[in-house]
């Protein structure tokens, strides 16, 4: 996070991929389908408020000069440097998550009816993406190895769709370099 000052008024943004979350990611991806369709001004004018805390109606009030601040953070979204990022355990403030798949490529006869009922529902790209990783992220039991490291040791799954959903919701917050990341190694089968 980097904060700069335009027209008296603090704005504080974000500067690169790693910092996006899931949810922000799929809009991110969104706008970059239109932005051959859109005009320059409108595709920052939609972009800017996805990565700082100015709005679309802040932005509607700049001058083209104010706008030239964002052209360098503008130049690391660029989707070519959007690179996945290796991440098993993910810490939330009440509980340890883990990627739990023991064969790549494959869910449990549970998992996979989970993830048939939750796909039911489903409204698009993003909320599958929820739908699979709330069933390959799930709570882990913390211990320590001989050699004084930590492991996550994934419990066994729980087919409760009240959970699952309340996951989803949880999962949005995650950096989109990391759940791409869980995604992209359960599908092609990586471990």
């Amino acid at each position: 996070m980097k904060q700069i000052k335009i027209n008296e008024k603090e704005i504080t943004f974000i500067e690169g991929w790693n910092e996006i979350t899931l949810g922000n990611y799929i809009d991110l991806i969104n706008l970059y389908a239109i932005k051959d369709s859109i005009i320059e001004d409108q595709f920052m004018a939609k972009f800017i408020p996805m990565i700082s805390t100015l709005t679309e109606q802040d932005i509607m009030s700049l001058y083209p000069e104010d706008m030239e601040l964002f052209m360098d953070i503008i130049c690391n979204f660029q989707l070519e440097k959007f690179i996945k990022e290796e991440k098993r355990n993910f810490i939330f403030p009440d509980s340890e998550l883990v990627y739990t798949v023991v064969t790549p490529n494959k869910l449990t006869i549970g998992e996979n009816i989970s993830l048939k009922l939750l796909e039911k529902s489903a409204t698009g790209v993003l909320d599958s993406w929820l739908n699979l990783l709330s069933i390959l992220i799930r709570p882990a039991s913390v211990g320590v190895n001989e050699f004084n490291e930590t492991t996550y040791t994934p419990l066994p799954f729980e087919g409760d769709m009240d959970i699952l959903m309340k996951r989803k919701e949880l999962f949005k917050t995650i950096p989109a370099v990391n759940a791409m990341w869980v995604l992209e190694a359960f599908t092609l089968g990586r471990k």
